[in-house]
C-alpha cells in the first residue's frame, strides 16, 4: 500500500498541471440525491435516450431511479420485494437500465432474482417480470444460511428492443433470458444456459455494440478470477447448440499487474521447502467492469486499476493500461466516435479519486494506441459509478456515501 501511495502521487500531479486534459469536459453543478449509493461495482446504470437524464443505483438494499433533466430530476424508489427491510437476507446486486419495447426499463439484480420494471413518465415504476432464483436454484433463504445462495450479477441487452436478455450468475454460468414470455415460469424464461466458460462467479457482461453477420453477434463474460470469455450468441430462432460457443477465453491478469495496487508481491505461486506441501495457487484479479467501444473493441477494468482493451474481430489482447492506482470500480463507453477521427471515448472510475475519459481507436483506425483524453480528480470520492448522458454529451459519476451525482459537461 505504501508503495502504491507513493506511486500515485506524480501521476496525480501531473494530471493536475496538464490544461489539455481539464479543459474538454466542464464540472457542472451536481444532482443531489435524497440517498446515497452503496459500495458496489458498476453502480450507475444508465440508459441514453438523449432527453434528460436516466439514471439507477443501488441504496441500502434498494435500487434509485433518477429521472428528468440535471437541475430537478425525479427520483423514484425500486425493488421493494428485494429490498433489505423486507428480507434483511436479500442483497441487491446491481441495477442497470435499457431500452425494452421503445420504453426506458430497469432491472434489478439481486440474490432473489432479477426484478423488471417499465419506467414511465414522471418516474413512475411498474414490475412487468420477475425471474426468481427459487425455481432455479433452490430456496434461496435456507441456502443463505449456509453462505451457498447464488445470485445474479452483470447484465446485457442482447437485441435493440431488449426482449432477449443476458444476465450473469454465481454460478459461474450466463442466463439467456426471454422477457417477451411475461407470464410464463421464471423456468420457461430461460432461453439458454452459456455454461463451461467461468468457474468463478460472473462480475460483468458487456454486449458487441453491432453484429457482424445476420443473427451473429458477440457477448463478452467476466469473473471473479478476471477471466474474460467471448461467447458467440445466435438469434432467438437458432438451435440451442449454436446459441452459446465460446470463440475465445483470457486468463485474468496477476494480482499484482495494474497501476498501483500490490505492487510489490503476489504474482505467482507461493514456493514452499516442504515437498509434501503444494504450492499455493496464484492469486488473481477480479475483473470488476467492461464496457464495448464502437463495434470492435471491448474494455475490461481490474481490481489492480489495470485497463485491458481486446479487439473482438480479431479475439485478441491489443493493449494494457495501469489507468488507476487503486481498483477500477466502472466503466462507460460513449455512443459516438465521430469527433474523435474513429477512436471511441470510454470513461474510467476507480477508488483512487479520478475520473478518466480514453481515447480508444477502433478497427480500421490505424493504431492500437490509447490516448487520455480528459482526466479529474475529486477529493474524497469513492467513486462505484459511471455513466454518459444526453447522447455523449454530459458524464455522470457517483460515488460511496456521497450524497451528490457529480455532472461534466463537455466544452
Amino acid at each position: 500500500p505504501d508503495l502504491a501511495r507513493q506511486a500515485s502521487v506524480p501521476i496525480a500531479e501531473e494530471q493536475q498541471e496538464d490544461p489539455m486534459l481539464k479543459s474538454r469536459y466542464d464540472r457542472a453543478k451536481p444532482i443531489n440525491l435524497w440517498a446515497t449509493p452503496s459500495l458496489l461495482p458498476n453502480n450507475l446504470g444508465s440508459y441514453d435516450g438523449g432527453e434528460g437524464i436516466q439514471a439507477a443505483f443501488v441504496s441500502f438494499g434498494q435500487g434509485i431511479f433518477v429521472f428528468g433533466d440535471s437541475v430537478t430530476p425525479v427520483q423514484t424508489q425500486l425493488a421493494h420485494g428485494n429490498s433489505t427491510a423486507s428480507n434483511p437476507k436479500q442483497r441487491v446486486m446491481q441495477i442497470a437500465l435499457f431500452n425494452l419495447r421503445g420504453a426506458t426499463a430497469a432491472i434489478v439484480l439481486s440474490t432473489s432474482g432479477a426484478e423488471v420494471y417499465e419506467l414511465g413518465p414522471g418516474g413512475k415504476a411498474s414490475v412487468v417480470s420477475l425471474v426468481p432464483l427459487d425455481p432455479l436454484f433452490g430456496d434461496q433463504d435456507a441456502q443463505m444460511d449456509s453462505g451457498g445462495a447464488a445470485f445474479f450479477r452483470g447484465f446485457a441487452a442482447l437485441d435493440p428492443g431488449g426482449e432477449r436478455v443476458a444476465v450473469g450468475c454465481s454460478t459461474g454460468d450466463v442466463l439467456l433470458l426471454d422477457l417477451s414470455k411475461s407470464g410464463s415460469s421464471a423456468v420457461d424464461k430461460v432461453e439458454h444456459v452459456l455454461s463451461g466458460g467461468h468457474d468463478a462467479p460472473i462480475s460483468c457482461l458487456a454486449r458487441q455494440n453491432q453484429q457482424f453477420g445476420a443473427g451473429r453477434g458477440l457477448l463478452a463474460s467476466a469473473d471473479d478470477d478476471g477471466e474474460v470469455s467471448i461467447w458467440e450468441t445466435a438469434s432467438a430462432g437458432a438451435g440451442a447448440g449454436a446459441r452459446g460457443v465460446v470463440v475465445a477465453r483470457f486468463p485474468g491478469p496477476a494480482a499484482g499487474q495494474g497501476s498501483g495496487a500490490g505492487s510489490g508481491a503476489g504474482s505467482g505461486a507461493a514456493a514452499s521447502d516442504d515437498p509434501y506441501t503444494p504450492p499455493l495457487p496464484a492469486p488473481t484479479c477480479p475483473c470488476t467492469s467492461m464496457a464495448c467501444a464502437g463495434g470492435s473493441v471491448l474494455v475490461a477494468g481490474y481490481a489492480s486499476g489495470l485497463l485491458r482493451v481486446f479487439r473482438l474481430d480479431l479475439l485478441e489482447l491489443v493493449c494494457e493500461v495501469a489507468a488507476h492506482s487503486r481498483a477500477v470500480s466502472a466503466l462507460a463507453a460513449a455512443t459516438s466516435s465521430s469527433s474523435l477521427g474513429g477512436a471511441t471515448r470510454v470513461a474510467s472510475v476507480g477508488e483512487d479519486t479520478f475520473l478518466h475519459v480514453w481515447a480508444i481507436p477502433e478497427a480500421g483506425a490505424g493504431s492500437d494506441e490509447v490516448e487520455l483524453y480528459f482526466s479529474d480528480r475529486v477529493d474524497d470520492a469513492l467513486f462505484v459509478g459511471v455513466a454518459f448522458a444526453k447522447r455523449d454529451t454530459e458524464i455522470l459519476t457517483t460515488a460511496y456515501g456521497d450524497q451528490e451525482m457529480r455532472v461534466w459537461v463537455a466544452s
